[in-house]
């Protein structure tokens, strides 16, 4: 019909074979590409800190108001979106998203003073967290079952890449250009993108079977989908409620982990001692061991299961920080701390992105995009409270409170996961109950 066409973009016919073919792959891929974007945008403001405080004449913590609200939006951004996307459908709020942190990231580059680019943040932020949760759902209905948790986990990874992105583009820019130019590139680009997502990216095939199959009023069949649409209240029903949660739990706690690293190591590792080059090359490790830990928790979940693989990459991050925690980081070679965080990093990022796939595996399609952007909400409270957690981090001058942190954090996210009954099953187990 013409009016698909228009509204719900390229659909191809079959939509019920569970291998790929060419609209699963572009369907993944533009999920994918809005992702890396996301990543993007989400670190200019911390690789624009430097200039803005030299421009403005205050000192860098000065802009904590603008990370703290830019967090803030994103964690209302996901929780609206999600339950938007789930009611309107996905395609058109990863548009919206993404069209929002796009223009308003372009608007960041007029930023007069604090509190202007305080608010501009938190608009911004509204885009990039609504286009997580609905990008995971995209991903997740786009790929067939056996490819699942690792497309979903392939399109999370998208954050840091994107991040790696951004950094080759603020060096090559922020010292000719400066910041104001660095946000007209990282604004102008998604803006791009929300076109040929109008123009390119398909309706998720799931989301069109549930609209097809309620009533239709007049010509229209979306605004019907108001009267079933997911609800916050139904992420807590009995047979979800122990899921729930399992899942906000390990969001919350995981994310705390992950953002107090993003946000405070480098400080912490200069704090205590350890020069520039290596607090800078500690976080990068982090953030290198996390891609390879998302991939390969990705494959072992196909082979092992959610359970197994999440609970197990948990219990040794929290290992690993605890013993490091009690060995000392004081008489640590370089080559030594760099190995550990990057150990760290594959496990606290490889439960962290495949936290996302088992989310989408727990809710039904009718509310998916609204359990996912809830559980991601809910852990950026925890992202929020990681701010605070860098004023004790900072004053204790040794890297104590850091490895405390993250070994609590990973091993209370173990404890959340083994509570979460809805597993993703191993390829071999998933045969075997179709059969």
């Amino acid at each position: 019909m013409p009016v698909e066409r228009e509204t719900q973009g390229a659909i191809q016919p079959d939509q019920t074979s569970d291998n790929w073919n060419s609209v699963r792959v572009l369907g993944v891929t533009l999920s994918a590409l809005a992702i890396i974007f996301d990543g993007f945008d989400n670190q200019a403001l911390g690789l624009a800190v430097a200039g803005i405080a030299r421009e403005w004449n205050i000192a860098p913590s000065a802009l904590a108001p603008a990370s703290f609200m830019s967090l803030a939006g994103m964690t209302a951004g996901t929780a609206i979106a999600g339950l938007l996307g789930d009611r309107f459908g996905r395609r058109m709020m990863m548009i919206a998203s993404v069209a929002l942190f796009g223009l308003f990231t372009l608007t960041t580059a007029l930023a007069a003073n604090i509190e202007s680019l305080t608010l501009i943040r938190f608009l911004t932020g509204l885009g990039l967290g609504g286009a997580m949760p609905n990008a995971t759902a995209l991903a997740a209905e786009f790929s067939p079952t056996r490819a699942r948790p690792f497309a979903v986990t392939a399109t999370i990874v998208c954050v840091p890449l994107g991040g790696v992105l951004g950094g080759m583009v603020a060096a090559d820019i922020l010292p000719t250009h400066g910041w104001r130019a660095m946000f007209l590139v990282a604004g102008a680009i998604p803006c791009a993108l929300a076109f040929a997502l109008f123009v390119w990216l398909p309706e998720s095939p799931s989301f069109l079977k549930a609209a097809a199959a309620r009533p239709k009023a007049g010509s229209e069949s979306l605004p019907t989908t108001r009267e079933k649409g997911a609800n916050i209240g139904q992420l807590f029903a009995p047979e979800f409620l122990r899921d729930t949660i399992g899942l906000w739990a390990a969001f919350f706690l995981c994310l705390i982990a992950v953002y107090t690293t993003f946000s405070w190591l480098p400080a912490t590792l200069a704090s205590a001692g350890f020069d520039q080059k290596t607090a800078s090359l500690g976080l990068a490790s982090f953030n290198f061991g996390g891609v390879a830990g998302a991939l390969l928790a990705a494959l072992f979940i196909g082979r092992l299961g959610s359970r197994v693989t999440m609970t197990s990459l948990a219990a040794i991050g929290a290992a690993i920080a605890a013993m490091t925690l009690i060995a000392g980081t004081e008489n640590l070679s370089r080559t030594g701390l760099l190995t550990i965080l990057t150990a760290l990093g594959f496990t606290v990022n490889g439960v962290q992105t495949t936290m996302f796939a088992l989310a989408s595996h727990v809710y039904p399609s009718r509310m998916r995009t609204t359990g996912v952007g809830a559980a991601l909400g809910f852990g950026r409270v925890g992202a929020m409270a990681s701010s605070l957690a860098g004023v004790y981090l900072l004053s204790s001058g040794n890297t104590v409170g850091f490895f405390t942190l993250l070994a609590l954090a990973m091993a209370g996210s173990g404890v959340a996961l083994i509570t979460i009954g809805h597993h993703i099953p191993s390829h071999r187990s998933a045969h075997r109950m179709q059969r």
